[in-house]
């Protein structure tokens, strides 16, 4: 189980806000961890960072950083690679 620090993220004072319903607090936290899981993919610029390979621990890239990210949202390693196969064709990389 991990533990997030809301007050590090200045999430406390929001989710112990009076004017918030249970709703809108459910909902600011899966934005919140939404974005966490981003940023352990991505780089603030938006591309994928280098992480190693599901597949092949020895090999380390972007492309690799891109399939781990859709597997982390619950692809299948064959369908995360064709993702990230067309967004580098989209991208013309």
């Amino acid at each position: 189980m991990v533990v997030y620090d809301l007050e590090k993220f200045g999430l406390s004072e929001t989710l112990r806000g009076g004017n918030m319903n249970l709703k809108e607090k459910i909902e600011a936290m899966k934005f919140f961890l939404l974005k966490e899981a981003d940023n352990r993919y991505q780089n603030p610029d938006g591309t994928f960072k280098k992480m190693t390979c599901p597949d092949d621990p020895d090999e380390e890239s972007k492309f690799c950083g891109c399939v781990r990210y859709f597997m982390s949202q619950g692809k299948s390693l064959d369908s995360a690679k064709k993702l990230c196969a067309y967004i580098a064709k989209k991208k013309g990389k």
